[in-house]
């Protein structure tokens, strides 16, 4: 018998009480792509309440949950009691307002970063995590995420379904928590796994058991027509092709076809003319309020250095405006009047149109393209790979086997290439390759 401890934490980090439990008694699930609830028993538990936090750590792992339930009235025994936790991904199964024009803006990993930020650190003072911080390990730019505005540049979505796990599934960027008791922090890990991919055999003795469940969806959907919901006449089809690549094609097709029609909602070349002129006036404003502090004897912050720069590049493809900036944020060539009347002429004109025009078309093009990758990778989401092993196995080494995890697994004459989404730890292991796939990022035929 190998005990494991349980302790229990207050919200505050307070403790509550330790006890021990035996191994025989307990095992756990943690599934990144839907968190679990599991439950242990304790015998004589403490005061417990909801939301507390709950540590059970020993023979060489520590996981961390959130109390969702307390239930002693399950058993004869009356000193038995039945606590359910949840991963601490929990928290981050809210709803907000976010704005849908800053999608795609710098690093996913630094917006992410923001929204948790924007809840729990900077929010209502009683819906803060007490100790939360994030942590930023990595840098994914080029994103997209496929969320349109309801109104304007506005709308709800769930932190979890609708950010983070997309951000996972897509790009392998994984929010993962880790508490520091005597720091009294929880820190959110922000970042892609960046351990080399391992191999793995099943073959091998130490694999005791395998579930390999591949492409087992009998119609795959191979086409698909995107309308965009603003504007039917804005539309796109991809064909999915037997080497598995997707592009606009229509060569090499798969028979017989199983086609889906999809929609996005994307702005029309009238929304993104008013989109855009806001944008500039936006950037007129920014320069300003710069210069403005410069004069007043101010010194610009990095931060606010790289808005001014960003604003000048906009009023830069504007003609007739010139400005350059020092390091300092000093602006040359920038007279508020001279270039707010240069923004108000640009817009009446032909290529203002024709260019706000292709803002639109891109928007929808990249809305579409997102939209296609997922109904294609939809066909796999029945995929599922579990490996079983000892917990204390030396080759695989499923105690270090983090989330995100890229794994070849080599059965007979096939190589998988999947990534680890979860575990299940009893007196055994199960290593979960659930529905993400590394193959399943494909890179569409003649795009960057």
């Amino acid at each position: 018998m190998r005990p494991y401890s349980v302790e229990f934490y207050e919200p505050d980090f307070t403790f509550r009480a330790n006890i021990n439990i035996d191994d025989t008694d307990y095992s756990f699930k943690m599934d990144y792509l839907d968190p679990e609830q599991n439950t242990v028993e304790v015998i004589n538990a403490p005061a417990v309440a909801l939301n507390d936090y709950i540590r059970i750590f020993g023979n060489g792992i520590e996981h961390w949950g959130i109390v969702t339930k307390i239930d002693d009235g399950n058993k004869a025994e009356k000193d038995v009691t039945k606590i359910t936790y949840k991963d601490l991904a929990e928290l981050l199964d809210i709803d907000m307002v976010i704005d849908t024009d800053i999608l795609g803006e710098g690093a996913l990993e630094g917006y992410i970063s923001d929204r948790i930020s924007e809840i729990f650190i900077n929010g209502d003072t009683s819906q803060k995590v007490e100790g939360l911080l994030t942590d930023i390990g990595s840098t994914t730019t080029g994103w997209t995420l496929d969320i349109v505005a309801d109104d304007g540049n506005k709308t709800v979505v769930n932190l979890f379904n609708d950010i983070i796990l997309p951000a996972f599934q897509k790009y392998e960027v994984r929010v993962l928590f880790r508490v520091d008791i005597g720091k009294k922090t929880v820190t959110a890990d922000i970042s892609k796994n960046s351990n080399a991919k391992i191999c793995i055999e099943t073959d091998l003795p130490n694999v005791l058991s395998k579930t390999i469940k591949y492409k087992t969806i009998k119609k795959e959907i191979n086409k698909t027509s995107i309308y965009n919901k603003k504007d039917f006449d804005r539309t796109v089809t991809y064909y999915l092709h037997p080497s598995g690549e997707y592009d606009n094609e229509d060569a090499d097709r798969i028979v017989p076809v199983v086609f889906k029609l999809e929609t996005v909602s994307t702005g029309t070349a009238e929304e993104w003319k008013e989109k855009y002129e806001r944008t500039l006036d936006s950037a007129v404003r920014t320069v300003k309020t710069c210069q403005s502090q410069i004069s007043g004897g101010e010194e610009l912050d990095a931060e606010t250095i790289q808005k001014e720069v960003e604003a000048v590049s906009e009023l830069n493809t504007v003609p007739s405006v010139s400005i350059t900036l020092d390091d300092k944020g000093v602006a040359t060539g920038f007279d508020n009047d001279t270039v707010q009347a240069a923004v108000d002429a640009y817009i009446l004109t032909e290529e203002y149109e024709t260019r706000t025009a292709q803002m639109a078309a891109d928007e929808f093009d990249y809305a579409a393209e997102d939209k296609a990758a997922k109904t294609f990778a939809n066909n796999k989401y029945e995929n599922n790979i579990e490996l079983v092993c000892l917990n204390d196995d030396s080759l695989i080494n499923p105690v270090d086997m983090d989330v995100g995890q890229v794994v070849d697994i080599m059965d007979g004459s096939k190589v998988y290439e999947t990534i680890l989404t979860g575990k299940q730890i009893s007196d055994v292991t199960t290593l979960i390759f659930g529905n993400v796939r590394v193959e399943l990022t494909k890179i569409l035929k003649g795009r960057s």
